[in-house]
């Protein structure tokens, strides 16, 4: 788009040019018509003074029309800038926050990766002591299936039930297999492994080391170590249900039930080591009495 003021500036000397001519042409008839000379020159100054003004008028819009736009054109850099420093703002409190956020995945990975090493100190210790985390956190599901040994039979074919004590009318089974040794020779004893009723375990290492804990702080008050806990009281309301556990179903010894431990409890079995010291041979949650079979 052109230059308006250019524009006018151009049309202005086009017509000054137009009356000097004019001006030219009219002093020519000075000698030969003297009264009409005076008009020409009246006419020419009348013209020329409402060009000026017309020109003057135009100069004035077009100077105040690009102002207005240079005003208008002024607002939208400011408010563009403005726009930007917000996005930049925004972009750099992402930007931070994403920092943040980086750095506290960092500390909370630190804080885990320290009480995972905790934990293992803890369970390692507990397996050195005795037999706990071997039979009652290591193994899976089969590993507990296979703990049950082989179910045995009476004379005349029907399964053989126990006949009394605390797992009267489960299966009665023989050849046990020890899950630290995968054989039915025990790793303590040397001699054959015996298991009851039910194969039990903890899910989660770090309730084995709450137990550890809730019997060493019994030992502390007491002096000695508690010989059943309820489950609740040491892993919570829920703390039944990080636990597994199977027995032989009596109609079909060659399945395997779940055990339910709503309501159980959990065995320490604690002795004094030769330095007089209070070692963990084993830790293993029970159901409740009477709830399998």
């Amino acid at each position: 788009m052109g230059n308006p003021v250019k524009k006018i500036v151009s049309k202005l000397t086009s017509l000054t040019s137009h009356f000097h001519g004019i001006g030219e042409r009219t002093g020519s008839a000075v000698h030969g018509h003297g009264g009409h000379v005076h008009d020409a020159a009246n006419k020419f100054d009348e013209e020329e003074k409402k060009l000026g003004t017309e020109a003057k008028d135009k100069l004035g819009t077009e100077a105040n029309k690009l102002e207005s736009q240079g005003a208008h054109e002024a607002e939208a850099a400011a408010r563009a800038s403005t726009a930007a420093a917000a996005v930049r703002g925004r972009a750099d409190g992402a930007a931070a926050a994403a920092a943040a956020s980086e750095r506290a995945k960092v500390a909370e990975a630190a804080v885990r990766g320290r009480a995972e090493a905790e934990q293992k100190i803890r369970i390692d210790a507990l397996r050195a002591q005795g037999h706990g985390p071997q039979r009652h956190l290591d193994p899976d599901d089969e590993t507990l299936q296979r703990r049950l040994g082989t179910t045995e039979y009476n004379p005349n074919g029907s399964v053989k039930l126990k006949q009394g004590g605390p797992n009267v009318n489960h299966v009665a089974s023989k050849d046990w297999i020890d899950p630290e040794t995968g054989t039915t020779i025990d790793a303590e004893t040397g001699g054959p492994h015996r298991c009851g009723a039910v194969a039990t375990r903890f899910d989660n290492a770090g309730d084995m080391v709450k137990v550890d804990d809730y019997v060493r702080k019994y030992i502390d008050q007491h002096g000695e170590p508690p010989t059943s806990i309820p489950i609740k009281d040491v892993l919570g309301e829920d703390g039944h249900k990080r636990l597994t556990g199977f027995y032989k179903d009596p109609q079909d010894p060659s399945k395997y039930l779940p055990v339910d431990f709503e309501g159980g409890n959990i065995t320490p079995v604690y002795k004094l080591d030769a330095n007089n010291k209070w070692i963990a041979r084993t830790i293993f949650p029970n159901p409740r009495f009477g709830r399998h079979p």
